[in-house]
């Protein structure tokens, strides 16, 4: 049977109590304690004379400058190349703000404090390195993935976090994708040491009505795994394109929030991905990269968008009130302004793995789920993993239809700056990567320094 050599590792990250916190416009963004570790988990995967890490961090986002820094001490403590090393992030909304909304500055100390142990998870995997079997398999999350952006009975688009009558819901704006792509690796698929899922779906249980910091409903996904393995196997999770979904059923009125909610989605997904490995199949094959850049023009702020947006500040005496879900229109404003007039493009980088007969595509992003389906129907890999938050911040990545429709994503912000154009010029990018990956006659293996 064939090995690879895999190494893992996991380093705790967790800042001081009292770091600002991310993923919710708050009143007050200081953290008050801990409710669970966060931490960075590799996984290193090497064949001959290539290797490639694959990094899950429990943060919200991983900022361009926060990739490069890690890559870089990476690349010079242990050879790895830079565009081998994924850099990811799980996207819970209790992590610290590496990326924060309210002071820019706070972001750049809190990226110092979590960039060490994120290279040494690194280090620390590929320095344990051994023969191990992989296996590939897919699970299904079901019950728990909800496209939140709800089309109402009289035409309009809401989020479903508003919680709008049943009665005047007409449907959702999309789909959801409850497949759970799982690789594992070990001696046996029935004792293995990695245990690495993915999945889209927003770890947004724990947010703007929590002031501690945690890895919301993937940590109990980490527990059901240590549950039933072991503490010694290592749960790893990677988001996927989880731009336009959570775990709210707008229909559901007795639907609480909480950490029983973040259980309940958490021990589903971690259950159906123990159920799936019943029927794990053998990876074998060869291991390569792909990495392009891709340019993508900034969104357009119209004369109509600067007007309203001078407006909403000109009307606002004192700062916005914080928000459990959302963003004040204030905020909103105060962005369109500040992009005003951007001309320069943003480069994006879409990497592409392939392990064997499975594929991961990595995207730096909240991409809508639209673009991971659409991949995954025309990829060649027999399992084709997409993940979002990954190699860099560039926010939400709605589909084409979505501008149309409005609602949150859509907006123009810090985290909607792209042109409408830049999902499908991504998703292109990724189906010939894999195309080229996934061609024999092609070899892009990425050798070790």
């Amino acid at each position: 049977m064939e090995t690879y050599d895999v190494g893992l590792g996991c380093v705790e990250i967790t800042p001081p109590v009292g770091t600002p916190l991310a993923g919710n416009f708050r009143d007050d963004y200081a953290s008050r304690g801990v409710y669970a570790p966060l931490c960075s988990r590799t996984v290193v995967i090497r064949r001959s004379d290539t290797a490639l890490a694959i990094i899950s961090n429990d943060l919200l986002t991983v900022p361009d400058k926060l990739v490069r820094l890690v890559r870089q001490g990476i690349s010079s403590r242990c050879g790895l190349k830079p565009d081998c090393i994924m850099v990811s992030a799980i996207h819970t909304h209790s992590g610290p703000a590496v990326e924060a909304i309210a002071d820019e500055a706070d972001g750049e100390k809190i990226q110092d404090m979590v960039i060490p142990g994120i290279i040494e998870s690194c280090v620390q995997a590929l320095d344990a390195c051994k023969p191990m079997r992989l296996w590939a398999a897919a699970g299904k999350a079901e019950g728990v993935c909800f496209n939140r952006r709800l089309k109402l009975t009289d035409g309009q688009t809401l989020m479903n976090w508003t919680r709008p009558p049943s009665d005047t819901i007409d449907r959702p704006l999309g789909p959801v994708d409850t497949e759970i792509g799982i690789l594992a690796a070990g001696q046996t698929s029935e004792n293995p040491s990695l245990v690495l899922a993915n999945l889209a779906l927003h770890p947004a249980i724990l947010a703007g009505d929590n002031w501690m910091m945690g890895t919301d409903w993937a940590g109990y996904y980490y527990d059901s795994i240590h549950k039933v393995f072991g503490p010694n196997t290592q749960a790893m999770f990677l988001q996927g394109a989880e731009g336009n979904v959570n775990h709210i059923d707008a229909r559901d009125t007795q639907q609480g929030r909480g950490f029983k909610e973040a259980q309940r989605v958490g021990s589903v997904v971690g259950l159906s991905v123990v159920d799936a490995l019943r029927d794990a199949r053998l990876v074998s094959g060869p291991i390569k990269s792909s990495s392009l850049t891709v340019s993508v023009p900034p969104r357009e702020i119209t004369p109509e968008q600067l007007a309203w947006a001078g407006s909403v500040v000109d009307a606002t005496d004192n700062s916005p009130a914080g928000t459990v879900d959302g963003i004040s229109d204030v905020v909103f404003a105060q962005d369109q302004i500040e992009m005003a007039g951007r001309a320069d493009p943003f480069e994006l980088e879409i990497q592409v793995f392939r392990i064997g007969q499975v594929a991961i595509v990595a995207f730096p992003g909240e991409f809508f789920v639209e673009y991971a389906l659409e991949i995954k129907a025309q990829s060649p890999a027999e399992q084709t993993l997409v993940v979002g938050l990954a190699n860099g911040s560039v926010g939400y990545v709605p589909t084409s239809n979505a501008f149309a429709e409005g609602g949150y994503e859509p907006t123009s912000w810090r985290f909607g700056k792209l042109d409408p154009k830049a999902g499908n010029i991504c998703a292109a990018t990724a189906i010939e990567q894999l195309k080229m990956l996934f061609t024999d006659k092609t070899d892009h293996q990425r050798p070790m320094v």
